[in-house]
């Protein structure tokens, strides 16, 4: 392999770390939108549910400022084109993310935080990541522009829906369709992160 080829390559796997963390990154800050938006986002339809939105909030805040993850970014500005951000390894990232508890305003408000949300979109993330995130030497030869995450051409908004979230091919490590799905996952141009829909 050619010293311009080889170099290319690297830019590549590099690009695709960049979209890795952006879209681990996208989570932090939907839930930080959502829970800063007048949308209503306790269900439990008590008089406190104004008040469990402003906890969860507050907790959501201490929580990732305590993991030192408030300096996450979520999207490549034009002028960067591999921002300056977390640098360690993505696997203790979500393992950090996994460690957010499930907090309660009082006994009524039970699954009302950023905990029973984040969890399974931690799940699908963690799926995307199990396929091949390598460069796949012949795809690279045979069809550089369709096996490459530099050259998606209008990128997709990601939504995460609950059909999306109960994939049953998600449980079948090397699925075919993996790559693609990861491909479009982590190439976003943007994520919603609730499976409501």
């Amino acid at each position: 392999m050619s010293l311009h080829n080889r170099l290319i390559q690297i830019a590549e796997l590099q690009y695709r770390r960049t979209c890795i963390i952006s879209t681990i990154a996208s989570l932090q800050s939907y839930f930080l939108e959502l829970y800063t938006s007048r949308e209503r986002q306790c269900k439990q339809f008590y008089d406190s549910s104004a008040a469990c939105d402003s906890y969860q909030l507050g907790e959501m805040i201490k929580f990732f400022t305590h993991k030192g993850l408030l300096t996450l970014k979520s999207t490549l500005s034009p002028e960067e084109e591999y921002p300056e951000g977390y640098g360690g390894d993505i696997e203790n990232l979500i393992t950090a993310l996994r460690q957010c508890p499930s907090y309660q305003i009082d006994k009524n408000h039970g699954h009302c935080g950023l905990r029973t949300r984040i969890i399974p979109a931690l799940d699908y993330i963690q799926a995307m990541l199990s396929s091949n995130m390598g460069i796949n030497s012949r795809s690279w030869r045979n069809d550089r522009k369709g096996s490459s995450w530099t050259m998606v051409e209008g990128e997709e908004p990601f939504r995460f829906t609950r059909l999306v979230s109960a994939d049953p091919r998600l449980k079948l490590e090397g699925s075919l369709m993996a790559d693609k799905y990861a491909k479009a996952l982590f190439t976003a141009s943007q994520w919603d992160w609730s499976p409501e829909g």
